[in-house]
């Protein structure tokens, strides 16, 4: 669980080359077999983006998954599928290609047993994260006033 805890730390910073941080993490769950997300989570999902397109620069990392019923082949294509899937959901949300990253893990990095039923449909999964990198952050505007003490806050 270490190890993934560091590959996952390494993946954000090689991600984009330079610092960044995570905003939100979101999860897809998908059917056996299938590559689509369900409209609701699309819906949930561009919701996300409609909120954080406020903070202004955003990265998206996409990552597909799949359980470990099949052949290895299969289920890389099938996690590739899915995140692709996400990717072209993105767009039509009008998040631009450049900003979106995808990879696809098969069943290599379950979230769950893959013995049981509800654990084959946790890694039935996308992954979702979304960074703002810390070169895009802007300084705080002139114009805006900075409370000096708590107490201004309840004046």
């Amino acid at each position: 669980m270490r190890y993934l805890s560091v590959l996952c730390l390494f993946g954000l910073f090689y991600f984009n080359g330079n610092a960044q941080s995570v905003i939100v993490r979101r999860t897809l769950l998908f059917g056996s077999g299938r590559s689509q997300p369900a409209l609701s989570d699309t819906r949930l999902l561009h919701q996300v983006i409609d909120s954080l397109r406020a903070d202004g620069a955003v990265a998206i990392l996409v990552e597909g998954h799949a359980d470990s019923v099949g052949s290895r082949r299969t289920n890389y294509s099938l996690s590739r599928q899915r995140a692709v899937a996400v990717k072209k959901d993105l767009l039509r949300a009008g998040v631009s290609g450049s900003d979106i990253r995808v990879r696809a893990w098969g069943p290599d990095w379950p979230a769950a047993d893959n013995q049981t039923n509800a654990g084959r449909q946790l890694n039935r999964r996308v992954d979702i994260t979304f960074l703002v990198s810390a070169a895009s952050k802007e300084p705080p505007s002139e114009s805006r006033e900075i409370a000096g003490d708590i107490s201004d806050l309840y004046a």
